[in-house]
């Protein structure tokens, strides 16, 4: 690929990232949270049934996952609810920073056993926060992030410039601080050992 060519699709996604920037994500949080989750979705769907080259990658991967004897409808199943939880993750996500703000976080987030979190954030000893992947991370970083502020988030970054310049907006709150999963080994123990707390989702 000729330089020419790469740097015509930096500048595509570029120009894709502030169109839904600027143009459609103020369109959907106008709309509400409820209203714009129902028309993610349905796009995902049609996105889904346009049968692209990433959701023929899709399947196979879930194929391999179930092994020889997986039912082709189960596989379709499962990818079209891996396209429609994409959705609803990118449409609550317009909203998260809103919502999740100083002053009423409480209100959209239960956090369990925030109490004992907060003996740990007041103790000013370094921790470490995992969780298997429920619901959305964000919300959870974000939560986490008004507990202790700061709170670490190991992420890792999409290699797609337009997601991945969406998912540095969403982590882009004073609460929170990334850290890029390659630089995580190096990066852990020194914040353990300052009394910071480490936020995995395994």
């Amino acid at each position: 690929m000729s330089l020419y060519s790469e740097d015509r699709d930096v500048l595509a996604e570029s120009i894709r990232h502030f169109y839904l920037r600027r143009v459609i994500a103020p369109m959907l949080r106008a709309l509400g949270p409820a209203r714009s989750e129902r028309i993610a979705r349905r796009l995902a769907a049609g996105i889904a049934d346009l049968q692209t080259p990433s959701r023929a990658v899709a399947e196979a991967r879930i194929r391999e996952a179930l092994g020889r004897a997986a039912d082709p409808a189960e596989v379709r199943r499962i990818c079209r609810g891996m396209y429609d939880n994409i959705a609803r993750f990118w449409a609550e996500a317009l909203f998260v920073p809103r919502r999740l703000g100083e002053a009423g976080w409480r209100r959209y987030v239960n956090v369990n056993g925030e109490d004992r979190l907060e003996t740990v954030a007041r103790s000013g000893r370094g921790c470490l926060l995992a969780t298997a992947y429920f619901g959305n991370p964000a919300a959870a970083a974000v939560a986490l992030g008004q507990i202790f502020r700061p709170v670490h988030v190991v992420a890792d970054f999409l290699a797609q410039p337009q997601l991945r310049a969406w998912q540095r907006e969403l982590y882009a709150m004073p609460t929170i601080r990334v850290i890029e999963r390659r630089a995580a080994g190096v990066l852990i123990p020194t914040i353990l050992a300052s009394q910071g707390p480490v936020y995995l989702i395994r």
